[in-house]
C-alpha cells in the first residue's frame, strides 16, 4: 500500500513539474499628493498581470527529474509487489511440507 500511496504521491509531482506557470495579477492603491503647486491630487490605482516565462533550461530537467522518480518508484512498487509474492508462495511451500513431515 505504502510503494502505491508513493507512486501516486510521484505522479502529483509529476503534473506539478510539467505545469505551466499560473499567471499572477496585482492591484496596487494609493493617493497622489503633490508637493509643489503644479501637481495634482487624488487616487491612483494600477492593476498588473504577469504571466511567468518557464524557460526550456530550467522546465526539461525539472520534468525529466520527475520522470525519473516516478519510474523510480513505480520499480519499487514492482520490487515490492514480487517480494511479497514470493514471500506468500514460500510460506505456503513451508506450510505444506510441515504437514507432509506431520504425516509422516
Amino acid at each position: 500500500m505504502a510503494a502505491r500511496d508513493q507512486t501516486r504521491a510521484i505522479g502529483g509531482q509529476l503534473r506539478s513539474a510539467r505545469a505551466i506557470p499560473n499567471p499572477e495579477f496585482e492591484v496596487n492603491t494609493g493617493q497622489q499628493r503633490g508637493t509643489s503647486g503644479g501637481l495634482s491630487t487624488g487616487n491612483l490605482s494600477q492593476w498588473v498581470v504577469t504571466q511567468p516565462l518557464d524557460m526550456p533550461y530550467t522546465r526539461f530537467p525539472r520534468v525529466n527529474a520527475a520522470e525519473a522518480s516516478m519510474r523510480a518508484a513505480e520499480a519499487n512498487r514492482v520490487a515490492f509487489e514480487v517480494e511479497t509474492i514470493a514471500r506468500v508462495r514460500q510460506s505456503f511451500y513451508e506450510l505444506v511440507r510441515r504437514e507432509a513431515e506431520s504425516r509422516a
